[in-house]
């Protein structure tokens, strides 16, 4: 009986280890389906809060000037530069879902240097070094988790302005597999029931 206890327990174990999801980063463009911020209706030096259902954003200001710079944008994009303030501040840039996602993509131009993406979710944190030289124009960068994204910290290089536009985000989080909850459960049964024979 011990034995068949601690095939089960082994069983569980991996069932729970195999359902860990990973950060993984796209390619290409995420389904349209998905929610779509373009940051049009603010206006350049509106800071950037909470304006969107769901969506928190801090150190984020609309902004014009950059939008020629991002292939596909137009209008306003959201920036990490501070208008207010009396030199290049620019502090990271973060966006955070008051629903888990797991979806999330953009279009990021980053001043020269290592842009850091530090995506949370509910299985850990994941950071990427970004090569903005790959971002000058607007490319399109993208994640993907299963567990669910809870927030983006975007940081750019030392006082370096970045910008993203046409954010797009979704998907929901799926429930786990109760299967390996199921199997301790049988297995922790079978052995009460057999200490009460």
């Amino acid at each position: 009986m011990l034995r068949y206890f601690a095939c089960l327990m082994l069983m569980a174990a991996f069932s729970l280890a195999s359902a860990a999801s990973t950060i993984e980063i796209t390619s290409g463009q995420l389904p349209s389906s998905l929610t779509l911020i373009n940051f049009d209706n603010l206006s350049n030096g509106e800071q950037i809060t909470n304006q969107y259902p769901g969506v928190t954003f801090t150190t984020a200001w609309g902004d014009t000037s950059s939008a020629e710079l991002i292939n596909g944008a137009s209008g306003v994009v959201a920036s990490n530069f501070d208008p207010t303030a009396p030199s290049c501040a620019c502090q990271p840039l973060m966006i955070a879902f008051s629903t888990p996602v797991t979806d999330l993509g953009f279009l990021l131009v980053s001043d020269p240097g290592a842009t850091i993406a530090s995506i949370t979710a509910a299985d850990g944190t994941t950071s990427f070094n970004l090569s903005a030289s790959v971002f000058t124009f607007g490319t399109f960068v993208g994640f993907e988790n299963s567990a669910g994204i809870t927030s983006l910290t975007l940081t750019g290089p030392p006082k370096g302005e970045l910008s993203l536009d046409n954010l797009r985000y979704g998907g929901s989080v799926s429930a786990p597999e109760p299967s390996a909850l199921l199997l301790l459960a049988v297995g922790g049964l079978a052995i009460f029931r057999r200490r009460l024979i």
